[in-house]
């Protein structure tokens, strides 16, 4: 997010960057070559904007002069009128809202209410057509007609991915977590026994049980049964497309791609250039974080990170 409140003044915009760009008050919007899309945001429809977040879903939130939020689409043209106290981008075809009154709700793109919230609930992003909720410390999975489809019964949640949760089932043991079904059954050989930086899951329904004391990754189905034999010598592995993994070395700082079996295709190929690698793939176990760059000419960084755009800020 940029901000711009110290006024709106309309006279033009220039830089090179990615996203709503303000130049002493201004706004504008600018595509991935630095040219500009909508050359001026700080007024759409009748609302002045003081600031605006990125495009996620086909949408960017705005805010205004007034305080409220709301969307426009990609050519400045308001979608849903600013009347939410704070928001999120969309993801899927879904936002958290809350609205002055205090209420919670999500809602599609067309600004229309899917599911309304409890006071005494907490919600969590939608997330393979579930989402969790926490009530009294305990916490379960629900849908968009408000049914429990996933009892709140775990100390800690991550979302759904592929049909599959990773928990936490011991409030008191931090080497509890698991991986659960969308029946709320965990999977075997997956039952709570593991650390939750160990556990990954892959888009694909995969699931990567990384021990980085002893430098072995194990990966199994979305059944829970193990798939070939542990990756050996390093610290992390992770799917980074459905045939090739991305493994890291913590001693020297640098990562190989692997195939989908652990045969090393390129040694050495990435480097760390900043920021904590686990902390920088696994947020939430639901998306990445933008804190960590890579470098390499093989690196596809749009398809790898294109939930950070997604994810930046719900703040």
């Amino acid at each position: 997010f940029f901000q711009a409140e110290d006024g709106i003044r309309d006279i033009g915009v220039t830089g090179v960057q990615t996203c709503a760009l303000p130049i002493y008050g201004s706004l504008a919007l600018l595509n991935k070559d630095g040219k500009e899309k909508v050359s001026n945001l700080s007024k759409i429809d009748k609302y002045n904007v003081v600031r605006v977040g990125v495009v996620s879903d086909g949408l960017m939130r705005f805010k205004t002069d007034e305080g409220k939020w709301g969307y426009a689409d990609v050519d400045g043209k308001m979608k849903i009128s600013p009347k939410y106290t704070s928001c999120e981008n969309f993801k899927n075809g879904y936002a958290r809202v809350v609205d002055e009154s205090g209420l919670f709700q999500i809602i599609d793109k067309s600004g229309e209410s899917k599911f309304k919230g409890k006071d005494d609930v907490s919600y969590y992003p939608l997330s393979d057509e579930l989402f969790a909720f926490g009530e009294d410390g305990d916490y379960g999975f629900m849908n968009l007609k408000g049914e429990k489809v996933v009892k709140n019964k775990f100390f800690g949640v991550n979302p759904f991915r592929a049909g599959l949760a990773i928990v936490k089932a011991d409030e008191n043991d931090n080497e509890s977590w698991g991986v659960i079904n969308k029946e709320g059954n965990f999977l075997e050989g997956l039952k709570g026994k593991y650390k939750e930086e160990d556990l990954y899951i892959s888009r694909d329904g995969r699931v990567f049980v990384n021990n980085s004391e002893d430098k072995k990754c194990k990966i199994f189905d979305s059944k829970g049964k193990e798939v070939g034999e542990a990756i050996k010598d390093y610290n992390f592995v992770f799917p980074l497309t459905s045939s090739s993994l991305l493994a890291v070395n913590n001693k020297s700082d640098k990562c190989s791609i692997l195939d989908k079996n652990g045969k090393e295709l390129t040694k050495d190929a990435f480097i760390l250039a900043s920021g904590d690698f686990f902390k920088a793939l696994v947020v939430d176990n639901d998306h990445f974080n933008n804190s960590l760059s890579l470098q390499s000419s093989y690196f596809d960084f749009e398809k790898v990170y294109k939930d950070v755009f997604a994810e930046i800020s719900v703040s």
